[in-house]
């Protein structure tokens, strides 16, 4: 895939692999002949305590291999929303480590104005996942609900 990607100018490959730093890190191939950005979500999995992320941070710039550029996610369509695991205002705490760490950021919308996760109306399930398995939560629809484009201040924006 890497060679195809690189027979075009300006392309980028990323990978959603879900996987330990350890194991994600061989994704970035031989002398970097695999996937750009192995999505790195352990953001996602980290205690939100400092001394947690200040070592997750550590060990990830420990494991790249030399010349892999890094990259971090804080949010997706598979976990629930930053704004509702760490609360709005420390989601813009969030949105700061995202944006100052070294690396490619990865934003999921919504995020950038504190979308939480909502409930989703068993009628209103779209999920494949929920649907095969009612009532269990296994649903992603809460924090796959459409971009809030109005209603600024229900996030806490100004």
């Amino acid at each position: 895939m890497r060679a195809v990607v690189d027979a075009f100018p300006d392309r980028v490959l990323i990978g959603e692999i879900y996987l330990p730093l350890t194991r994600l890190v061989a994704y970035y191939g031989d002398n970097q002949s695999g996937i750009h950005l192995p999505f790195n979500f352990q953001l996602l999995f980290t205690a939100w305590k400092a001394s947690a992320i200040a070592t997750l941070i550590d060990e990830y710039e420990r494991a790249l291999p030399t010349g892999a550029w890094p990259n971090w996610v804080l949010g997706n369509h598979d976990q629930t929303r930053i704004a509702t695991r760490v609360g709005r205002q420390q989601a813009r705490l969030a949105a700061m480590l995202l944006l100052t760490l070294r690396g490619t950021p990865t934003v999921y919308y919504g995020d950038e104005i504190g979308m939480q996760n909502e409930p989703i109306a068993g009628g209103a399930v779209q999920d494949p996942w929920e649907k095969r398995e009612p009532g269990l939560g296994v649903g992603r629809d809460p924090q796959r609900r459409p971009m809030q484009w109005d209603g600024f201040a229900l996030c806490g924006l100004q």
